[in-house]
């Protein structure tokens, strides 16, 4: 898997909504740091976590 990828995917997505990292971050639950590392490719949500946010961003 290619957190880089992910990462920019999560960003691209994140700008189309016209959200802000904290602004996100408020919506999940989670903090802006997690978001930020999430787009640098340093890491991954939980898949709780993703379920949410591919629920949000559709």
């Amino acid at each position: 898997m290619n957190q880089k990828k992910i990462g920019d995917f999560l960003r691209k997505l994140r700008h189309e909504k016209e959200l802000t990292q904290i602004q996100l971050a408020d919506i999940l639950f989670v903090s802006n740091k997690s978001i930020s590392r999430w787009e640098k490719g340093k890491g991954l949500p939980d898949i709780d976590i993703l379920i949410e946010l591919a629920r949000f961003m559709v």
